[in-house]
């Protein structure tokens, strides 16, 4: 299934977020991305400006606990830690650290 398709929940997902905070389905991935606890690193590669200017919009958005945990349920995986969807959850990192999932 190809995202944006209109059998693609995982778009419905990012439409919805994004119409919330007047973005783009683009900048609401992006900022998904970003804010995963793994600390993700994505490349962005391409040739179009407003393409790399949506992206770039990521790094003023702030997503929501629910909207975050509504996202990844979209793209078809269960939450990876118990009680991440709870108010400031936290869990610990494999290397001991505490790894905090409130922003």
């Amino acid at each position: 299934m190809l995202l944006g398709s209109p059998k693609c929940s995982a778009f419905e997902a990012l439409a919805r977020v994004a119409a919330d905070h007047g973005a783009s389905p683009t900048t609401i991935g992006v900022t998904w991305l970003l804010r995963q606890p793994a600390h993700m690193q994505p490349v962005i590669g391409t040739m179009n400006a407003e393409r790399l200017r949506e992206c770039c919009q990521a790094a003023d958005v702030d997503l929501s606990r629910e909207e975050r945990c509504a996202l990844y349920r979209a793209a078809g995986g269960p939450l990876p830690w118990p009680g991440l969807a709870a108010a400031g959850a936290s869990t610990k990192s494999a290397s001991g650290g505490r790894v905090s999932v409130s922003r």
